[in-house]
């Protein structure tokens, strides 16, 4: 970014850049997402951090009163009634969701149930369906180094409560995921959302690929950090040897290795495309065998299926959706003659 500064004037030092970009972030002009990465704010609409300004008396009420009498405990406590901001269908039976680190679990639910009618601790998915009622009190664990709320001690933030969407029995047994995408949708707009935070956490929860395929499946969400699953040296590779076996004009990643979620049954997916004479599957089947003895030549254990086509083939396969459709769509352009 300092280079860009200095094309239009060469004498703009570093210290006046630290000294602007300061003033950019604190004026809300640009926001943080990830670690060294940042994105200008939403046609000057200022993305506030995420708080609870709204909360029940009840929920007043639990929070003083743990406060209180667990003044070193670390705690997070939300009511269902907050994911109303989010989600179209709302919710009229709340539930007060304390989650409090393992060791003070016992003493917690110890506490509560003299105090307040209805307390579950750990409860399944059944068994919230079953005994909760309006104004139960969940005890649950609270996760490891979850990202903390810094406007609000024992709320969550933003990256945390987007990533208990996915991972937490709780939320699943009140909101439907089928409202997710407009949940995601409303909260990536309204706040402001630490990419970084989000999936390193998610990633201790083993939720992260999900999630990052779930807002690329199924929101308009344009996440900014890239996926920590690096396409793998091997995808290059086989690049290469198509590169070699018929010196095509583009090759387009796409599927799984390329959306971030391959598992180790995955192919890679190429849409290699050649420009010319329209291509037979007789073309097909010569560019497959190739790939596959050069890799038996190499020792490279991806597979792949590589389609061969020209770009007005492809485009007009392109038009009834599809595999096609998703490579131009969300594909990685990985070469280009």
């Amino acid at each position: 970014m300092l280079g860009s500064f200095r094309l239009f004037n060469p004498e703009y030092n570093e210290k006046s850049f630290n000294r602007h970009f300061t003033k950019l972030l604190s004026g809300d002009i640009i926001s943080r997402v990830g670690e060294n990465i940042y994105t200008i704010s939403d046609y000057g609409k200022t993305k506030g951090i995420y708080s609870y300004d709204t909360p029940s008396e009840e929920y007043k009420g639990v929070e003083s009163l743990l406060s209180e009498n667990f003044p070193v405990a670390d705690f997070i406590i939300w009511e269902s009634s907050s994911l109303n901001e989010f989600f179209d269908h709302q919710i009229s039976m709340n539930k007060i969701v304390v989650m409090v680190e393992k060791t003070s679990m016992n003493c917690f639910f110890e506490y509560l149930k003299d105090k307040f009618p209805s307390v579950l601790m750990t409860p399944s998915h059944e068994d919230i369906i079953r005994y909760s009622k309006d104004g139960t009190i969940i005890i649950d664990r609270l996760s490891y180094r979850y990202p903390k709320n810094t406007k609000q001690k024992h709320h969550c933030s933003i990256e945390k409560l987007i990533v208990d969407m996915f991972a937490e029995k709780t939320i699943k047994s009140i909101v439907n995921e089928a409202d997710y995408p407009t949940a995601l949708e409303t909260m990536f707009k309204r706040y402001k959302v630490n990419e970084t935070k989000l999936f390193s956490y998610a990633k201790t929860r083993h939720v992260d690929k999900k999630i990052r395929y779930f807002i690329s499946e199924r929101t308009n969400i344009r996440l900014l950090t890239s996926d920590t699953t690096k396409v793998s040296n091997e995808i290059y590779e086989l690049r290469d040897i198509i590169v070699e076996l018929i010196d095509p004009d583009k090759i387009i990643l796409f599927g799984s290795y390329a959306y971030g979620n391959p598992n180790e049954n995955s192919d890679a997916d190429f849409l290699v495309i050649k420009n010319g004479v329209d291509h037979t599957i007789k073309d097909e089947g010569s560019l497959a065998a190739g790939i596959y003895y050069k890799r038996k030549e190499r020792g490279i254990r991806t597979r792949c299926d590589a389609f061969l086509e020209t770009e007005s083939q492809a485009y007009e396969n392109a038009k009834d959706g599809g595999a096609f459709a998703d490579a131009f769509k969300k594909g990685k352009l990985i070469y280009v003659r």
